[in-house]
């Protein structure tokens, strides 16, 4: 009763840390970092409010949510190379798209030197709104209608708007064979959480295949996937909310580590699941008969990775930025984005774990230790941490 009451406690303390940091740090949403601060009230009116814009790798324009789904995309013509002069300067317009990536509205934001008599001219006779309702590759087949006396601004909108449909139609293309990949991805970790689950439940019963658990965990979750819990992963979650549509994998794996612990008291992503602690299990297999740490250390060690812990939420707290991401090895699994600082992390833990059982896991993880707090008293000497 007692360790209960001192989890809830220290589950309390954490909540209300977490409310503080995100507060002080609340802000101007960094969703629309990237757009001038007039430029969201056009896509408002057509997507209605509360959107959120986020850029993608297309280099053209940015992804549209609303209510966690995406609910459209925005192009713009100004992030073109060379855009196509009109009578006396380029048209720089944006296009909306919904979420089957038709034509919702063709918007004019700026038209630089072109005779604003004309523009206005163009807008009512309805030459924005020709493409209205039509996939990239129906722009690319539609002849345009040219108004009679404004030849050079309709002919400049024209082959800008079909330069990006052009590129669009390519990124499409290549999101599509994303999308594939990252559905494939999602039901193999799908998968593998199932069976880290079953592990969970049937420790003892499973035991001789928790080598394949540890394999699939660095395969799957670490180097295909790319999918782990991080403290920079809660940070923006913290910060920025959840995409479901894009997240909703590893938020499943959140919540069933956050669940399982809460209900058994056991510990569940730090021993079935993550995937540098896998890696580190693996390694330990190489020697058997490892040398065991002094007491002394180990309660050194178990301090140590609280502090570290505590220390991060005080820096957020204070709004100190942190690089979340070069603190822990994990994005060493995304060898490409990985620093130098992380690699050199990684490789020492992994060499650690020849001659020690999982040491960041044990002695420095401030992700483990978040997870610790959902499964015991931290502070309670007698709990060892679970291998």
């Amino acid at each position: 009763m007692k360790k209960n009451l001192i989890r809830v406690l220290q589950l309390i303390v954490l909540i209300g840390l977490l409310v503080l940091i995100r507060t002080f740090h609340a802000g101007p949403s960094e969703d629309n970092k990237h757009l001038k601060t007039d430029d969201t009230g056009f896509i408002e009116h057509v997507y209605g409010e509360k959107i959120q814009i986020r850029s993608d790798t297309s280099d053209l324009g940015c992804n549209i949510f609303k209510d966690g789904k995406q609910a459209g995309y925005v192009l713009y013509s100004s992030e073109l190379e060379n855009q196509t002069r009109g009578y006396v300067s380029p048209l720089d317009f944006a296009v909306l798209l919904d979420e089957d990536m038709r034509i919702k509205n063709i918007e004019l934001l700026s038209y630089g030197d072109e005779t604003p008599s004309y523009i206005q001219w163009l807008k009512r006779d309805g030459f924005f709104d020709q493409w209205n309702g039509m996939i990239p590759k129906e722009v690319l087949e539609k002849e345009t209608k040219i108004i009679t006396g404004a030849t050079l601004s309709c002919q400049a909108v024209s082959i800008d708007l079909q330069r990006m449909m052009s590129c669009f139609a390519d990124y499409q293309e290549q999101e599509q064979q994303m999308q594939t990949n990252k559905m494939l991805k999602n039901i193999a970790i799908l998968l593998f959480l199932g069976f880290a689950v079953m592990h969970f439940f049937f420790k003892k019963k499973l035991a001789k295949t928790r080598w394949i658990l540890l394999l699939a965990s660095v395969l799957i979750l670490g180097i295909w996937g790319g999918r782990f819990i991080s403290m920079s992963l809660l940070y923006g979650w913290l910060m920025n909310g959840v995409v479901l549509e894009m997240q909703f994998v590893l938020l499943a794996i959140f919540v069933i580590s956050v669940g399982l612990p809460l209900i058994t008291g056991k510990s569940f992503y730090c021993t079935y699941v993550c995937p540098f602690g896998a890696a580190q299990e693996l390694v330990g297999k190489l020697n058997k008969n490892k040398k065991p740490i002094s007491k002394t250390w180990k309660t050194f060690f178990r301090w140590f990775r609280l502090v570290v812990f505590v220390l991060i939420l005080v820096l957020l707290l204070a709004g100190i930025t942190l690089p979340l991401s070069d603190i822990e090895p994990f994005s060493v699994f995304r060898i490409q984005a990985a620093s130098l600082a992380v690699i050199i992390l990684a490789a020492v833990m992994l060499v650690l774990s020849v001659f020690i059982a999982k040491p960041w896991c044990r002695y420095a993880c401030p992700t483990g230790m978040f997870f610790e707090l959902f499964r015991k008293p931290v502070l309670n000497e007698n709990n060892k941490p679970q291998k």
